[in-house]
């Protein structure tokens, strides 16, 4: 009972809670009917909700004076404008309609120029002002309704004001204003083409307004008359004809000719040969030649030559060419006869020298070749007086050189150089023997039997000997290792070593699968290379050389006798004419045909 009386009395409790919550809202909302008026219910969609800032969505909602209400409330709850100084967001919380800075301002408080509105500016002290007219003092072109803060005075001028050219860009002057009659202002111009109206250089594109017009002018700074022309930037009077000059602009008919004006380009008889002239039509002037033109003829000494036409008359003839005494002509470079006669005569000379400084010396050999040259050069160039003489050179050298062999023959032939000479040979015969042939010079190789068949498995020996340049063998006085290799097939082991006392090695080649010619070779640095040749033979029929009954693998047992091939090095020819294979001699049997053997 007693829990009971508690719970009836804590909702009674709640109940008299919620009623006196409902008297005070009923109160405040009559207190305050007279400040708020209610607006009438926005249907405002979600894409309008995110654009609520918007100042047509703000006026729909702020209908109550200084009553408004803030972006992010719907539903026409409103909230008093602020006074400057407290914070805001926006313009439209503030009674002054300026939020600067996060805090409401006064209405011309700015930050930047952004903040104040067309035709004003934010000044230093942080004020909105009215742009400047023109005369008006300024410091930046933003104060100036103009736009143009001229930077001399710093005062406002009219767009595109200027004082001086430099004010303008390139291609353009500083000029009056003509559109202002009674102010004289000044703004820029382009700059004009020629022939167009000036009064000042500094209009013109040419920088010259010559008698009110843009001029480029034509001497210095000035136009000459056609009755003047141009000398060092002065107009001078053109000059009358027969008056020297340097070009036509200098004489009054326009024709400066040879360095004289003239009233025509050229004539005939005014001595020179000008163009359109010829030896023909003015030979006066023109000479006897063209300019340039060349004639054969005969020079002074005999040689033909050439003439060249230079101002109209023919130069005196001259020759590249020398005369020789035998009447020829050559070229100044090239040697006449007797110029190669006397120098052939002077090197025959110098042997005879050689020859006879050989001839003292005893060396008869040197002296007879020296001389020889000699007789035949001078039998070249046909001296008679010289040839007598190198013959009696000669002759005395052979008298001398003969004497002194039966000299040397004499004493060989005598029994003591007899015994010499047979010593001697027999030295040589030793000393050969054993320089030569008792040291190995080439490797002679072998490989037998030098046929067997292509099967992978038969061998051949490889049988390695030393020889030396007479081909005899010879034993070494020093281990020697013997590189052995072969086109095709298995070479064990492919390196002999042939030992100290011994001339001969063996070692053996395995067969390939391939029927083919194998080339085996044998090396040794100092030594001649050893080649021989085996023959790995088909192997397409088999037979028991035992008994003759066919094989499967040629080399495996014979499934009938059981019994291996034969070996051995010895062999021999299959008897069968049509066979002829070379098989182990002690085969009863072809291998490759199955044919009895004897």
């Amino acid at each position: 009972m007693k829990n009971t009386n508690n719970i009836k009395e804590n909702k009674f409790k709640n109940l008299r809670v919620i009623s006196l919550s409902i008297i005070v809202l009923m109160f405040l909302a009559a207190a305050n009917v007279s400040a708020y008026t209610l607006v009438e219910p926005i249907n405002i969609s979600k894409a309008d909700k995110t654009a609520i800032y918007a100042a047509d969505i703000y006026a729909r909602l702020c209908t109550c004076g200084s009553v408004c209400c803030t972006a992010t409330q719907y539903y026409n709850v409103c909230h008093e404008k602020k006074a400057i100084g407290l914070s805001c967001s926006k313009p439209n919380e503030c009674l002054s309609g300026n939020c600067l800075g996060g805090f409401c301002k006064a209405g011309d408080v700015c930050d930047t120029n952004a903040n104040c509105g067309s035709g004003k500016y934010c000044g230093l002290d942080n004020t909105c002002h009215s742009q400047k007219p023109n005369g008006e003092a300024c410091s930046a072109n933003y104060q100036c309704t103009s736009s143009n803060c001229y930077k001399k005075n710093t005062i406002c001028e009219p767009s595109g004001f200027c004082s001086e050219d430099a004010d303008c860009g390139s291609g353009k002057y500083c000029g009056r204003d003509n559109k202002l009659k009674k102010i004289m202002s000044f703004i820029c111009y382009s700059k004009k083409d020629n022939n167009a109206d000036c009064r000042l250089d500094n209009e013109c594109k040419s920088s010259h307004c010559i008698s009110g017009k843009c001029l480029e002018p034509t001497c210095g700074t000035i136009v000459c008359t056609d009755a003047e022309y141009c000398e060092n930037n002065a107009c001078k009077q053109k000059k009358a004809s027969g008056e020297a000059c340097k070009d036509n602009a200098e004489c009054s008919d326009n024709f400066c000719v040879h360095n004289v004006c003239r009233a025509e380009a050229s004539y005939c008889g005014d001595g020179f040969c000008d163009p359109g002239e010829s030896i023909s039509s003015c030979p006066g002037d023109c000479g006897e030649c063209s300019s340039g033109e060349t004639k054969s003829c005969t020079a002074e000494n005999g040689c033909e030559g050439t003439m060249t036409c230079t101002g109209g008359k023919l130069s005196d003839c001259v020759t590249a060419l020398k005369k020789c005494s035998d009447g020829k002509c050559l070229q100044k470079t090239e040697k006449c006869a007797e110029d190669v006669k006397s120098e052939k005569k002077a090197e025959a000379d110098s042997l005879m020298q050689q020859a006879q400084a050989a001839l003292n010396s005893g060396n008869y050999e040197t002296a007879k070749q020296k001389a020889t040259d000699a007789k035949e050069i001078y039998t070249g160039i046909g001296d008679v007086n010289s040839l007598n003489e190198v013959n009696s050179l000669i002759t005395n050298i052979s008298n001398l050189d003969k004497g002194i062999f039966e000299k040397i023959l004499g004493a060989i032939l005598s029994p003591i150089g007899i015994i010499l000479i047979v010593i001697i040979i027999l030295i040589v015969i030793i000393f050969f023997v054993f320089k030569f042939l008792g040291k190995p010079a080439k490797i002679s190789l072998k490989v037998n039997p030098d046929h067997i068949p292509a099967n992978g498995k038969t061998a051949a020996d490889i049988i390695v000997r030393l020889s030396n340049k007479m081909g005899g063998e010879v034993s070494t006085k020093e281990d020697i290792i013997v590189d052995l290799a072969a086109d095709s097939g298995t070479i064990k082991p492919n390196r002999v070593t042939i030992l100290k006392g011994k001339s001969v090695g063996t070692s053996a080649i395995t067969s390939s699968s391939i029927p083919e010619i194998v080339d085996v070779t044998a090396n040794c640095p100092g030594l001649e290379e050893g080649k021989a040749k085996v023959t790995f033979t088909s192997v397409s029929a088999k037979f028991c050389m035992h008994c003759g009954a066919k094989l499967i693998t040629e080399g495996d047992p014979c499934p009938k006798c059981g019994k291996l091939p034969p070996s051995g090095t010895d062999t021999k020819v299959c008897q069968n004419s049509d066979c002829g294979e070379v098989i182990s001699k002690q085969a009863r049997y072809c291998r490759k045909c199955g044919a009895a053997q004897p």
